[in-house]
């Protein structure tokens, strides 16, 4: 963690490294980069359930990695580490990092290695979605805004921005820009 050119996780934010060649002996791999959590008004503690790794053999199917942050001192780089051995060895592996808290998180330095293995990854072909609360457009727009995921029904009644996918949804409680 050199602290420059490293990568700075905003709002709803995700990093992600693409097709990484793997050869059908490299199950045992070894996953580290240097992090950082800083608030200026806050908690500097890096969390593993605010900063999350996931792996994928096709970007789309993701596993999250269980990791360890060698920190102690709040505010401070450090080195996290996860050691993990793939039940299949794919082609190629996909690495994604996220945040959930904005404006805090840091990384510099990723690394994946073969290694002496740990936690058994089952990579899978589809993705498996999450649980979801179903709710109205009118219960979307009064919720907290925090990480709780949310399944809309409605009509599809503009189509905002064709290149990033932003659209409103209507249903008969009201309108959302998504």
């Amino acid at each position: 963690g050199s602290g420059l050119n490293n990568i700075f996780f905003g709002r709803s934010a995700f990093f992600q490294i693409n097709g990484i060649a793997l050869e059908s002996n490299q199950n045992n791999l070894t996953l580290s980069f240097g992090g950082v959590k800083y608030a200026q008004d806050g908690d500097s503690k890096f969390s593993t359930d605010e900063f999350k790794v996931y792996v994928s053999k096709n970007g789309q199917a993701w596993v999250e990695l269980e990791y360890t942050f060698a920190g102690t001192t709040d505010g401070k780089w450090n080195v996290a580490t996860a050691d993990f051995t793939l039940t299949e060895v794919p082609s190629t592996l996909y690495v994604k990092f996220t945040a959930s808290v904005a404006s805090v998180y840091r990384i510099d330095d990723a690394k994946l290695a073969t290694g002496n293995g740990g936690q058994q990854i089952t990579l899978p072909t589809e993705a498996v979605l999450p649980d979801m609360e179903e709710v109205t457009v009118a219960e979307f727009l009064e919720a907290a805004e925090d990480a709780t995921l949310y399944k809309l029904t409605g009509e599809i009644t503009r189509v905002a921005n064709e290149v990033y996918g932003n659209f409103d949804i209507t249903d008969a409680t009201g309108t959302v820009y998504v």
